[in-house]
């Protein structure tokens, strides 16, 4: 068993981690001991442990997060816009992963906060609620709702593929030569291996990147940056008895392209609300008319 110095236990309480990472601060520690052969975990391992959390949580949260622990700044802000402060419950969920809590780069926040606001409202215009109650032969539960997940970028920690409608934030970037110090940060970040070094400069393979931004994110030169950036939708996933990942509609579409690709997947939906289905699935529904209809 790992013994802590009295030193690495007041240490790790210190580290500047969001709640759903901090509570796995101590079994890093732990592995890292391990990893050196050392019966103790040390305030060197600690230190160490907190280099390697900047390098996987990345730039603007860390920085977010430090300066919190400092007691300086806002620290991570939790964007209103993801929020609903409306009264009474709708018949239809908004999903979103970590970036809900600030956990994610500035550039990922700000892409989601367009998003989130207009899907909200677009659901309320075409009257999701009504719909999903007309269509609810059952009493009324979370089963009942119409979900949408949304994913900050392709890394899809919080999957939306296993719901009704999925939409993922894509950010294409490009390199800014003159900043970079071919340090290799985004070759080693990126798991795909869509990054190469030549010549001390990075090297993109488009045909293997999915476009999740974290090269952007882990420079520490800002020598990558976001070009262009806009949303992946996928439709029909479903988790439930017969799970289906969903099926994609497009790989690449701005704010106007997403709301277009929703108020299609509804108006099918409200064309064959008297199916008989006890249970209404949208998956059920494109497995009769094929995705194609939404594109």
């Amino acid at each position: 068993m790992i013994q802590w110095t009295k030193e690495a236990e007041e240490a790790v309480e210190k580290l500047p981690l969001p709640p759903m990472i901090s509570e796995y601060a101590r079994l890093e520690c732990e592995r890292l001991a391990r990893v050196k052969g050392m019966k103790q975990v040390t305030p060197e391992i600690v230190a160490e442990a907190d280099t390697r959390y900047d390098l996987a949580i990345g730039r603007d949260v860390m920085r977010k997060l430090r300066a919190m622990a400092r007691g300086e700044g806002d620290g991570v802000v939790m964007p209103e816009e993801f929020f609903d402060e409306g009264e009474g419950k709708e018949l239809f969920n908004i999903a979103l992963c970590p970036s809900k809590y600030g956990a994610a780069s500035d550039v990922k926040i700000d892409n989601m906060k367009r998003l989130i606001p207009a899907i909200r409202a677009k659901l309320k215009e075409l009257k999701v609620t009504d719909l999903m109650l007309e269509l609810t032969t059952t009493a009324v539960m979370p089963h009942c709702e119409f979900r949408v997940s949304v994913s900050g970028c392709t890394n899809a920690c919080f999957s939306p593929y296993f719901s009704d409608f999925g939409i993922l934030g894509v950010y294409d970037v490009e390199l800014i030569a003159e900043r970079c110090t071919g340090c290799g940060n985004c070759a080693s970040y990126c798991s795909l291996g869509a990054i190469t070094m030549k010549d001390k400069l990075p090297v993109f393979d488009k045909k293997i990147c999915i476009r999740c931004g974290g090269c952007e994110e882990f420079c520490p030169e800002s020598a990558v940056a976001v070009k262009q950036m806009g949303y992946k939708v996928v439709v029909g996933g479903s988790g439930a008895r017969h799970p289906h990942i969903a099926d994609t509609v497009t790989e690449f579409t701005d704010l106007d392209g997403v709301l277009s690709i929703l108020e299609k997947t509804i108006a099918l939906v409200r064309a064959n609300a008297k199916q008989s289905m006890r249970v209404f699935t949208l998956r059920k529904l494109l497995a009769q008319t094929g995705v194609d209809v939404l594109k």
